[in-house]
């Protein structure tokens, strides 16, 4: 028998700020929502923040994502549970070979009352209150999310950075022997662990996995990439064919590393005259942006924006060693997003300068790490974005086979989309402007870009367990209609 489909969303939150937060998951997963304290009693409410007993009667489900410690004791006394609080690294299986993993603080409610219904190991995930619809997560979404994404856009520059962009002259007047000399971590490169690269795509896979168990139906959501493949892969900073001769990026005017010093006009002065130059140049349209040094922050977002660009690439998904603070330093996702109405494309996989020139690496180790992290950003559907220096060791002709070697293991994999920047940004961007809908029982895409129908993929997720998401695709509208009505009274597990 077809799965019956979760009849609709509703989240909620006592701070505009929390329900700002709590709209990133469902939009990421692009599932149906509605933000609106007037609902149906058949649809699931996700809350940021505590459900009083009698409101959580009148709901098909209801889930809580406590938000911060004052909250999670709110709901232990409201529920009569007991909270246990800890430091501690979770992981969760997207699929049979790939988890998901951070570090975090869990908020434990225990009682006679509670069914644990999502564990790693000892640890609660997401709890149950018996003979109840109620669920409770132990993992704080919204906190986190700001900790790691907007809190990872803004970087705080060291005094000896500080220090050295004080120089009358150029960083880059300093010899490079010098340079490197200072600026390395042996040990780095073993420190690229998931729950560093990308501890956002665990607070997804919590946010997702706790409605389908809640909802005890099947969740529809749009697929990430173009039908066939899994995920995406953008080389940046070399050109290899005649269409990435045809596609510019900027980089600033000065590889000074002053542009986050300067203030938010001269930022817009800055970039808008390094976009009116190249364009001057290449006979192009610019839309896109890169800093020098990856250096990144909500301002300079705001100043791309009103300069005109469409993208941003220069904030690390994660490095182990960051040139402006000094420290190790990401945003914590292998996803594009959106900030103030700019999309940012992470620099996914860790480029050359940090493999070989920071960690001590050779090219032939540098293409197999690359390997590595490329296959578990594969794993979880991500992009792959590539940042190689022409100009570094990848550049230098003994090296030419294990650069060759690097393209051809992406080349090689048909689930692989190969995109310029460009185009990662216009799909991330139409996939963004579109949504699923629903009318008289039947599921539908609707889309924002009407030049563009019917290259999106619906998906249902029918379930999650130990082996990590049940998903299957809809191939086709007539299929999605029939998905659509049935089963509609069956009453939640």
């Amino acid at each position: 028998m077809e799965p019956a489909i979760a009849q609709g969303v509703v989240l909620k939150g006592r701070q505009d700020g929390d329900v700002r937060v709590l709209r990133e998951y469902p939009e990421f997963w692009k599932i149906p929502y509605v933000v609106d304290p007037s609902r149906e009693e058949n649809q699931i409410l996700v809350s940021a923040g505590m459900i009083p007993r009698i409101e959580a009667k009148t709901s098909a489900g209801v889930i809580m994502f406590p938000t911060g410690p004052e909250d999670s004791s709110e709901i232990a006394k409201e529920y009569g549970l007991t909270l246990h609080t800890r430091d501690t690294l979770i992981r969760l299986p997207v699929s049979p070979d790939v988890s998901v993993s951070m570090r975090t603080r869990v908020n434990e409610f225990s009682g006679p009352g509670i069914e644990p219904v999502i564990i790693d190991g000892e640890t609660q995930i997401v709890s149950k209150i018996r003979d109840t619809r109620v669920h409770l997560s132990s993992v704080d979404l919204v906190s986190e999310y700001e900790r790691l994404v907007t809190g990872g856009l803004e970087e705080v520059p060291s005094r000896k950075f500080r220090l050295v962009t004080k120089f009358p002259f150029s960083y880059r007047a300093i010899p490079s022997f010098i340079r490197s000399r200072a600026f390395r971590a042996p040990d780095a490169v073993t420190e690229l662990t998931e729950d560093k690269l990308s501890p956002v795509e665990c607070l997804r896979v919590v946010f997702l996995a706790s409605l389908v168990v809640a909802a005890g139906r099947a969740i529809p959501r749009i697929a990430f990439w173009r039908k066939g493949k899994s995920h995406a892969l953008a080389i940046t900073h070399d050109v290899e064919t005649r269409l990435g001769l045809e596609e510019g990026a900027a980089h600033d005017t000065k590889h000074d590393g002053r542009l986050i010093f300067d203030s938010f006009e001269n930022k817009v002065e800055r970039v808008g005259r390094c976009k009116s130059r190249l364009e001057s140049i290449c006979k192009k349209e610019v839309r896109g942006f890169r800093s020098p040094l990856l250096q990144h922050g909500r301002e300079l977002l705001g100043a791309l924006g009103k300069a005109g660009y469409m993208y941003d690439s220069s904030a690390p998904s994660w490095e182990p060693l960051s040139p402006t603070s000094f420290r190790p330093h990401g945003v914590g996702t292998v996803f594009p997003f959106f900030v103030l109405g700019m999309l940012e494309i992470p620099v996914s996989l860790p480029q050359d300068h940090q493999l070989i020139r920071v960690s001590g690496l050779n090219t032939s180790e540098a293409v197999d790490e690359l390997f590595r992290v490329s296959q578990w950003i594969r794993g979880v559907g991500g992009a792959c974005v590539l940042l190689i220096h022409p100009d570094y060791e990848f550049g230098q002709p003994e090296n030419t086979e294990e650069y060759y070697r690097l393209l051809e293991k992406f080349k090689s994999d048909p689930k692989c989309g190969i995109l310029t920047l460009g185009e990662l940004a216009q799909w991330w961007t139409h996939r963004a402007n579109a949504r699923i809908e629903t009318h008289n029982g039947n599921l539908s895409i609707q889309y924002g870009d009407k030049d563009r129908p019917g290259d999106l993929e619906l998906e249902l997720v029918t379930g999650y367990d130990r082996d990590g998401f049940k998903v299957s695709r809809l191939d086709s509208p007539e299929i999605a209609s029939r998905h659509g009505g049935i089963r509609k009274e069956e009453e939640f597990s």
